[in-house]
């Protein structure tokens, strides 16, 4: 039997916790499904990664079933903040 798969992560975190990186925001800035989201605060702070991502020039590439991220360049350029998102 086929289907697809689905991981449910549960992370929870105050306001002033979930404004700094964490290195789960990479993925989730390109694939979460926000259930409930009081206010936009989180779909507005994974905006503001995807946005610091793209304007960074990091990719996200395949190996097989899994991908990395490439972020020589968006570290190198200092264009991406880890301190806080």
């Amino acid at each position: 039997m086929q289907g697809i798969y689905v991981d449910f992560i549960e992370v929870i975190r105050s306001r002033t916790e979930a404004q700094q990186f964490h290195p789960l925001y990479l993925d989730m800035s390109q694939e979460a499904v926000l259930l409930y989201d009081r206010d936009r605060f989180l779909e507005t702070l994974l905006e503001r990664v995807r946005e610091r991502l793209q304007r960074a020039g990091a990719e996200r590439r395949p190996v097989g079933r899994y991908w990395y991220w490439d972020l020589k360049q968006a570290i190198s350029c200092h264009l991406i903040s880890f301190r806080s998102v």
